[in-house]
């Protein structure tokens, strides 16, 4: 089996860009134009439209509720490797979530739900005492290629 090495950093990296030049925009900008120039047309507008001013807040929300993880899923003849943060950390770092061999994996499955961008992986495995562990693993801008490639790889272990 070739190794599989599945890393987010850049879109994660991307996506948290993304948010920040969102949050300078959409608030820091206009609350500084309304404390620093209030009596400007564009100090005004959001002086009358607090309400739609704010509504600017809630992708913000859902951003912090849902989070961006930053995924680094290694599989290679032997081991599942997978580490996956809220923080960002360097790619060799793989003190991680999971680290399982292959015949500990009993099954998996792949759930996305509706208002996340992230995916949840569901692995459950047989640890050394025999008893089967679940754990979710949420995977941040997953694309249907490397889903695509990560199911085959998981199918291809559960049948040997």
């Amino acid at each position: 089996m070739k190794t599989i090495l599945f890393s987010n950093k850049t879109k994660a990296d991307i996506f948290n860009i993304i948010v920040i030049i969102y949050l300078l925009i959409f608030y820091i900008i206009p609350l500084q134009l309304l404390f620093l120039a209030p009596s400007s047309t564009i100090g005004l507008f959001f002086k009358n439209n607090f309400l739609l001013s704010s509504l600017n807040l809630i992708p913000l929300f859902i951003y912090f509720y849902s989070g961006v993880f930053y995924n680094i899923i290694k599989i290679d003849s032997y081991i599942i490797n997978i580490s996956s943060k809220r923080i960002k950390s360097s790619t060799a770092n793989f003190n991680g979530l999971l680290d399982i061999k292959h015949e500990m994996l009993k099954s998996f499955y792949f759930k996305k739900n509706f208002l996340s961008w992230n995916t949840v992986l569901s692995i459950s495995f047989k640890n050394d005492k025999s008893k089967i562990i679940s754990k979710k693993i949420y995977l941040t801008l997953l694309s249907k290629k490397n889903k695509l490639k990560l199911e085959k790889s998981f199918n291809k272990i559960l049948l040997k």
